[in-house]
């Protein structure tokens, strides 16, 4: 997969309202990642959809822009399957904190690359870190005894979104069902 693609506010029509897009999308014979999903922590809808007859490539595209600046039918990237089952390689665009998409011809970061878990409706994301790192305390271990390190214990794979439309069957409910 491609590590950069073009982002030059692409836009698509046909995601205008969800019936729009439901009405498409029940006229294919869907794969597992396809349909509409959403983020609870923003409320952003996207659409994962197939690009291509052969189902390798899915396109990810806004829609129902939960008031963070992108525009409904955006390209937000794409993602292909990877040889493991439920497990999808993506590369999605770099968003800015007022919402709107990291275009500008300076920055040399305008996507970042993701790995996609599938699970019972469930879609989470798992940053990909790729490159060198050099460990500098190595070349001076009796230079400073005492140092100090940054850490992270929060769990991998919490972020990410949940199927809206369709639901399975064998989805489990998000919330507990109250009699």
């Amino acid at each position: 997969m491609a590590d950069s693609f073009h982002m030059a506010a692409e836009t698509f029509e046909g995601y205008g309202s969800r019936e729009e897009i439901v009405e498409r999308l029940s006229r294919l014979p869907l794969v597992e990642i396809e349909g509409i999903w959403q983020f609870p922590a923003t409320g952003q809808m996207i659409v994962i959809e197939r690009e291509d007859r052969e189902g390798m490539r899915f396109r990810v595209v806004a829609c129902s822009s939960s008031g963070i600046g992108l525009e409904n039918g955006t390209l937000l990237g794409y993602v292909v399957p990877s040889a493991k089952t439920g497990v999808f390689d993506a590369t999605l665009a770099e968003i800015k904190p007022d919402g709107s998409l990291r275009s500008d011809p300076f920055s040399k970061k305008r996507t970042s690359r993701f790995t996609l878990n599938l699970s019972g409706g469930r879609l989470s994301l798992t940053p990909v870190s790729r490159g060198l790192r050099v460990n500098w305390w190595r070349l001076f271990p009796y230079m400073f005894r005492f140092s100090v390190r940054s850490y992270d214990d929060r769990q991998k794979g919490l972020d990410g979104c949940m199927r809206v439309w369709p639901r399975s069957v064998s989805d489990p409910p998000y919330q507990p069902r109250y009699l």
